[in-house]
């Protein structure tokens, strides 16, 4: 194997440096005329040609540098190349056409239309008897259907693609087959179980492509062969030479093609094995450069396996803010591609970022979903192999019935007078047996299959229902809302309507109620969580409708919640929302000192699961000598006192200048414990 020296590689890297620098220092005119000059070429050889062989060829070319940069314009350059191979008949080129329009179509996500361009590519192929074409078509096809995760048709389409190539002079082409067929074995491993052979079968194959790869100047197949055989000896547990594969991978890549889509594959394959090894910061180093190389060559849509392992790494670290983004972006592509796999992915991780942020109730939520999508692959993955089980049955009953027609008439040859009767009610029997049997597995598949569809449409069912439910439950909020903003008009208009100081401020605390009973439902009805209260934000809510209302003192309420992100059960958050009301609006009535500014602490912290600990306290002149909690018979204190009851809690006076009220009390799962 080829050993690449450090001083090498490292020389390499700072004339490379240099060169950037250099282009630079010259200044914009000059980076304007080096810009794409490969492009340029193409569209002013467009321009100045007059045949149409040559511009349908000019157009493919320039079509198949746009595929990521300019899909809209790549699509109409392949449709064009198409018509005119057509109108010439050129089998051949209209194959490369609709393979560069497929490829075209799966960057923005047309997948039917891309199958459809991919099958038709294979057929002209075909009929212009051209076996390079079909083969490139063929492994095209099983690279897209490996990305979807739909690893028997890729297998197949594969194995296809290897017959057509040994058909063809192509040695380059033959590497790139077998490298693709390996590269599709290792990506099944987990999905698929082929036995303890598929490394093996993996590592066949790609010895295979290095011997044809070797009879080719730059062979463009080394590095995929070089990064496959690193993902070899990495599952093998040789580390080190896994590493020394994935170093090879990068450098020859580095030394042909530069930084493009493979160079960004291989890079997150490194990052994926350091990552897997441990090594995070190596990890997170080339998951990021595979992802900025994706994005600048404009090939997001590849970018799937570095998003999930950045994701799963940044959740490792603790960092759920770092985490989620990526995850958000594998969301979009694996929705895009309907990956039930990637999807999977997702919500797994998104279940755990959530998780850290202290969401326990939404993070099983998630994790939920991501189980459903296992169970819907792994029924996939399970009828799949019950298919591929049928075929391979069918196969091996005809060539068992071969060797017996075989066996047949050797027996008439060498023993003329052996009965016929007793032959061929042997045959019988065996045929009858091999019948019964596939009868019984195809009953037994057919089962299944049934089983597995009735789940997936079970699930379809759950998850449909439950989304219902959520609509429903937000519109109810919604309606609780409106009707407490009704009472809360009516109210209003009683109080400006009567006369008596008394009723009227009587009638204002009505109000002030209503209104943070109001405000719980207002705030889930703009959450997507239905269930549960953001409590940092109910409690400023309350309090600033409360001072903008009651506007005869300056008051600053100062809220403190731990955890920050506490949230609290729907019965619980209006219980501790009514009790702040009422001591609040005491402060404001009577805290107030020579026009001083009224100054409230309001904290809320989490003692343990399910229970609380909410200190009040003000700086006024504080509570009567003989205030007593148990025997104030106002409103505001029977109110205080029955709903810290309902919460299985208790309130006390704590202090002697100002007024400070300790309250514990426990949500509703603590509730129900002791209950």
């Amino acid at each position: 194997m080829l050993k690449t020296p450090a001083l090498t590689l490292r020389f390499v890297m700072i004339m490379r440096l240099l060169l950037v620098m250099c282009c630079i220092s010259v200044g914009t005119p000059l980076a304007a005329q080096k810009e794409d000059p490969k492009e340029q070429k193409l569209r002013a050889g467009l321009a100045a040609v007059k045949s149409d062989s040559a511009k349908a060829r000019l157009s493919l070319d320039l079509a198949h540098l746009l595929r990521f940069k300019n899909p809209g314009e790549a699509q109409k350059l392949a449709s064009e190349a198409i018509r005119i191979d057509s109108l010439a008949g050129n089998y051949s080129r209209m194959s490369h056409g609709c393979l560069t329009l497929g490829n075209v179509m799966r960057n923005i996500n047309k997948f039917d239309s891309c199958i459809i361009m991919y099958d038709r590519a294979i057929e002209l192929g075909q009929q212009a008897g051209d076996p390079a074409r079909e083969a490139k078509a063929l492994t095209t096809k099983a690279r897209f259907y490996q990305i979807l995760g739909a690893y028997p048709v890729a297998i197949k389409s594969s194995l296809d693609a290897i017959r057509a190539a040994h058909k063809s002079e192509d040695n380059e082409l033959k590497s790139i087959v077998h490298t693709d067929l390996a590269g599709i074995y290792l990506g099944s491993h987990a999905q698929i179980p082929h036995g303890d052979n598929i490394l093996q079968l993996a590592r066949n194959h790609l010895d295979t492509a290095l011997k044809f790869a070797l009879l080719v100047p730059k062979c463009k197949a080394l590095p995929a062969i070089y990064g496959n055989l690193g993902e070899v000896y990495f599952r093998l547990e040789m580390y080190d030479e896994a590493e020394r594969y994935d170093r090879l991978a990068l450098y020859t890549i580095m030394n042909t093609n530069g930084k493009d889509k493979t160079y960004a594959e291989a890079c997150a394959l490194i990052g994926a094995h350091a990552q897997n090894s441990g090594k995070a910061d190596t990890a997170e180093k080339y998951l990021l450069e595979a992802l900025h190389v994706y994005d600048s060559v404009g090939a997001k849509t590849y970018a799937p396996k570095a998003l999930i392992k950045l994701a799963n790494l940044y959740v490792s670290k603790e960092n759920p803010g770092k985490a989620e983004p990526y995850a958000r972006r594998l969301y979009a592509i694996a929705r895009a591609q309907k990956n039930n796999l990637h999807l999977q992915e997702f919500y797994s991780v998104y279940s755990q970022a959530t998780a850290l942020r202290g969401q326990y109730q939404l993070a099983l939520r998630y994790m939920d979903t991501a189980n459903i999508y296992r169970d819907s692959v792994a029924i996939n993955t399970q009828v799949d192999a019950m298919e591929n089980a049928e075929r391979m049955y069918q196969l091996g009953l005809m060539e068992l019935e071969k060797k017996y027609k075989t066996k047949e008439q050797a027996a008439q040859i060498e023993e003329e007078k052996k009965s016929k009767k007793d032959m061929l009610l042997f045959s019988a029997a065996i045929i009858t047996a091999l019948l019964i049997i596939i009868l019984v597995a195809y009953y037994a598949y057919r089962q299944k299959k049934k089983a597995g569809a009735e789940l997936l449409l079970k699930n379809k069912v759950i998850a449909q229902q439950s989304a219902d439910k959520d609509v429903f439950l937000s519109e109810i909020h919604h309606r609780v809302k409106n009707n407490l903003q009704l009472i809360s008009s009516m109210l209003n208009l009683q109080m400006n309507a009567v006369q008596r100081p008394e009723l009227s401020a009587a009638l204002q605390e009505s109000l002030l109620r209503v209104k943070s009973i109001s405000l719980v439902h207002q705030q889930l009805y703009h959450t997507n969580d239905i269930a549960s209260v953001q409590l940092q934000e109910y409690l400023t809510l309350l309090t600033d409708n409360l001072t903008n209302t009651l506007k005869e003192h300056p008051a600053e309420v100062k809220i403190s919640v731990q955890p920050a992100t506490l949230q609290l059960d729907l019965d619980t958050a209006i219980s501790v929302g009514l009790i702040v009301n009422e001591l609040l609006t005491n402060s404001l009535k009577y805290a107030a000192n020579n026009g001083d500014t009224i100054v409230v602490q309001l904290s809320v912290e989490q003692t343990a699961p399910g229970h609380y600990r909410m200190l009040f306290s003000d700086n006024g002149p504080g509570l009567p000598a003989d205030f007593d909690l148990k025997t104030i018979n106002s409103l505001g204190i029977r109110l205080v006192r029955q709903l810290c009851k309902q919460l299985k809690g208790t309130v006390e006076i704590t202090g002697t200048r100002a007024a400070a009220f300790s309250f514990t009390f426990l949500d509703a799962s603590a509730r129900k414990q002791i209950s």
